[in-house]
């Protein structure tokens, strides 16, 4: 099993003060900060860094002594090198009107992440020593300056959706607006017999304009970490815009997550319940509103990080359950709880099982290009599957363990495993691409 090889270079830096020059001599700090919010809070020039674009993030600063230290967060590169948060620590620039605070980062061209700033009086470092003081620096966040897309945490902080040009487009995100074109019912709760907690549940159908909510849906999707999915980085307008444009077929979206959050490892982390869970608690919930297909290959699974994880166990252990799954950064390490089973116990029983699922399972897979060791496991594990004969859809994305590279991925594994009838119309990239054993070895 692949261990922790691979770490993500730290981007090269470059003086803000020049980038920035052609503002500053046309208006001084005003029209900086006027580019700035017109682009959405950066600023892009070319690099010398091949496959790169030089970013500029800037911001006015907020004091006079010239002691308040701000940090640039870009998920998840910045939490793999939290150790060495001075790198991303913005300088000073003084101006006429006042000081700046900027940073130039040569960065993948492609990329797409959370990017945020994070305020101290002082420059401090603790705030990485340890994990648990480490996960409460995202309910400090502020986002970048402008217009673009913000999302917040459930702690209170805020950030940006940072799309640098090279990345795969996401147009049914754009079109989704503010999330208002699926019809979410109220919260439910299950009290799971399957999985021993109580269980939050939501349930989407589109009423985009011209795409009637649909009594019998032609596909039924099933997406863990129902809580985020629906606040923090919401996913279901962007479904309905999939579907109002005629590039995804009628479906219905269910979403799930624990109601207590510290019981997600129990939940997702090869809990031999979680199909029991969506076969006699989940569907038959749903059954009293939709006509549910009855085709196991009507129904997709996916998950995120330990969610990917449960999505390859669910369609494992029953796959005329549930067809297609979603691995996105799964956390293939994963140790299951149970004594005699090894850590990365996944990856065996797909070994043994994996022949046995050949015809019967189709997976997609993704993982990000900054995500450290899990890249490596993750490619072990889609390379298992091809080479037991499971069709595999693969692709690798420009950025890290973050819910808005997984929230694309869900909408074009959609869009690609349940087409409508304009999808083979749509001119697309980052397209998942069905590989074989022989290309897993070259």
């Amino acid at each position: 099993m692949n261990g922790p090889e691979f770490l993500p270079p730290l981007p090269p830096r470059s003086n803000p003060a020049v980038e920035l020059a052609p503002w500053l001599k046309a208006g001084g700090r005003g029209a900086a900060l006027a580019a700035l919010e017109a682009s959405g809070g950066f600023l892009l020039s070319e690099s010398p860094t091949d496959g790169a674009v030089r970013v500029t993030f800037a911001r006015a600063a907020d004091d006079d002594a010239g002691e308040q230290a701000v940090i640039l967060l870009l998920d998840t590169l910045t939490h793999l090198h939290r150790n060495r948060l001075r790198h991303f620590l913005l300088e000073r620039i003084a101006t006429d009107e006042g000081d700046l605070q900027a940073i130039s980062l040569d960065l993948p061209r492609g990329l797409r992440c959370t990017a945020a700033f994070l305020l101290q009086e002082r420059f401090d470092p603790s705030v990485a020593a340890e994990r648990s003081s480490w996960a409460g620096v995202c309910s400090r966040t502020v986002e970048l300056a402008g217009t673009g897309e913000v999302l917040r945490s459930a702690g209170g902080g805020r950030a940006s959706v940072l799309t640098l040009p090279g990345a795969s487009p996401s147009g049914f995100v754009e079109l989704a607006g503010e999330d208002k074109t699926f019809v979410v019912p109220a919260e439910h709760a299950i009290d799971s017999a399957a999985l021993g907690v109580r269980m939050r549940v939501w349930a989407g159908a589109p009423v985009a304009p011209g795409v009637p909510s649909p009594s019998e849906p032609h596909a039924v999707a099933l997406l863990s970490d129902g809580d985020r999915l629906t606040s923090e980085v919401p996913v279901l307008g962007a479904l309905a815009a999939a579907q109002a444009t005629g590039a995804l077929a009628p479906t219905l979206t269910l979403l799930f997550a624990p109601e207590d959050p510290s019981d997600r490892y129990e939940v997702l982390g090869m809990n031999p319940g979680l199909a029991a869970f969506i076969e006699r608690e989940l569907l038959p919930w749903a059954a009293r509103s939709w006509e549910l297909p009855s085709d196991p290959d009507r129904y997709l699974v996916t998950g995120a990080s330990l969610g990917g994880l449960a999505a390859a166990d669910v369609v494992r252990r029953a796959p005329d359950l549930v067809a297609n799954a979603l691995v996105q950064s799964g956390s293939f390490w994963w140790p299951s709880g149970d004594p005699d089973l090894a850590e990365g116990e996944q990856l065996r029983l797909w070994a043994d099982a994996g022949p046995g699922l050949a015809g019967r399972v189709r997976l997609f897979h993704e993982v990000g290009s900054q995500e450290g060791h899990l890249r490596g496991i993750n490619r072990e594990f889609r390379a298992l599957a091809a080479a037991a004969g499971v069709e595999v859809n693969a692709r690798e994305y420009e950025g890290g363990h973050d819910f808005v590279c997984w929230r694309v991925g869900i909408i074009d594994a959609l869009v690609q495993a349940f087409p409508g009838p304009l999808a083979a119309g749509l001119t697309r990239h980052g397209i998942f691409t069905r590989l074989s054993h022989q290309q897993e070895q070259a």
